[in-house]
């Protein structure tokens, strides 16, 4: 089955109106994506069983500069983009691009068999992981990576979207938040009726996908 990626616009004044654009068609699943200025790195689930792509395009011209980086991946999940270096999650380790050396390859940082990051989000030099039931800080920031599990839940957190020094994640069928400053945390939304996939932040609203 192919998908389409869209874009969800907001014209924000006293009401919000909504228009929908597609930007690329007949794509496999899209899971997740990061922007670096205008260019868009996507991750894509593939048509074989636990593969997938990473792929780059340019928002104002997404087909003749869409380009596959990397294929045949196992099953890409999470990615994000700090300080010119992308992040990817595989289902089996978390892996760097250098995006100011395009020609070398992916660097792995950490691997643990069936470990499988869902979502990335960055608190300084720090990249908090939602991993398994558990959220969790990992500093890179020395050749042995420290790990420190934040908190844990009941059900597997599967989305993660920052605002100033608060994180908000997806866990079930609730939206939980944790104050960075103070390492706590409180629940914002509780029992929606169906489990929310993917989190969003946009001008003070939060979107989910149900």
């Amino acid at each position: 089955m192919k998908y389409k990626l869209l874009i969800l616009s907001f014209l924000i004044s006293n009401c919000c109106f909504g228009q929908v654009n597609t930007v690329l068609d007949n794509l496999d699943s899209p899971i997740a994506f990061t922007f670096v200025d205008d260019d868009v790195y996507l991750a894509l689930h593939g048509a074989v069983a636990q593969t997938g792509q990473i792929v780059k395009f340019n928002v104002s011209d997404p087909l003749s500069t869409y380009q596959v980086l990397f294929d045949s991946l196992t099953y890409p999940r999470a990615i994000i983009e700090k300080d010119n270096m992308l992040y990817i999650g595989l289902r089996d380790a978390i892996v760097t691009y250098d995006l100011s050396n395009p020609s070398e390859e992916l660097d792995t940082i950490l691997y643990n068999q069936f470990m499988f990051p869902r979502s990335f989000e960055f608190d300084g030099n720090d990249l908090v992981v939602a991993l398994k039931k558990s959220l969790f800080r990992m500093d890179f920031s020395d050749s042995v990576v420290d790990i420190e599990r934040l908190f844990g839940f009941d059900e597997s957190p599967l989305s993660l979207a920052r605002k100033n020094n608060e994180l908000y994640i997806a866990v079930g069928t609730s939206i939980q938040k944790v104050d960075l400053t103070t390492n706590t945390i409180s629940e914002v939304i509780s029992d929606l009726e169906f489990v929310v996939y993917s989190i969003l932040i946009v001008d003070n609203r939060l979107y989910l996908d149900q």
